[in-house]
């Protein structure tokens, strides 16, 4: 269904009436909704350095029980939409303490080596509201998408334990430090992290 924008008619035969005009298809800007589906996410165990079976692409919210995924170490990529790749210059990933900027793909909330190894952060148990922004190259932001993501550890109805799972590869806050990560792609690559 097209969008209808009315506006007034400038015709001297009726200057106070209005008349509906459908815009052509280029004209139209795509709802809020659709800038959404060119970001989902991907959970991966940073233990085995693989993707998650049934969590390949995450839309909004996911509850993960890390227990019944049988998960110590997690990581989660950002799937960018090929449309934006031209213009792509960093993916943004903001949460209260949890902030991070990638150069380069995988797009990783807690960062990677660039050689296949997913690195971890050690996540109390609970809710996260996360943001991830798609930064162009002239810094202006193409998309932006917000997710949900529970942290469980629980399969019994015992109150949850908010104690921090342990990652181990990664301590201290996640900070803004650019760093080499010879990215084979590009020896130049660097990584904002």
């Amino acid at each position: 269904m097209k969008d209808t924008i009315t506006v007034p008619v400038d015709d001297t035969d009726t200057p106070d009436d209005d008349e509906d005009i459908t815009p052509p298809e280029d004209d139209v800007t795509p709802p809020d909704d659709n800038a959404n589906e060119l970001i989902t996410m991907s959970l991966v165990d940073a233990d085995k350095n693989e993707l998650v079976s049934g969590y390949g692409n995450i839309n909004s919210s996911t509850e993960l029980n890390l227990e019944t995924l049988s998960l110590n170490k997690i990581n989660f990529i950002a799937n960018i939409d090929e449309s934006l790749k031209d213009q792509l210059k960093l993916v943004e990933f903001k949460a209260t303490g949890l902030n991070r900027k990638e150069r380069g793909a995988p797009y990783t909330w807690f960062g990677d080596n660039g050689k296949g190894n997913y690195y971890s952060k050690d996540l109390k148990l609970g809710s996260y509201s996360l943001t991830v922004n798609v930064v162009s190259k002239s810094d202006e932001i193409l998309a932006s998408r917000d997710f949900t993501i529970t942290i469980s550890n629980n399969v019994s109805e015992d109150p949850v334990d908010d104690t921090p799972v342990d990652t181990g590869d990664n301590e201290g806050p996640v900070d803004d430090t650019t760093i080499d990560t010879g990215d084979n792609d590009d020896p130049t690559a660097e990584r904002v992290i």
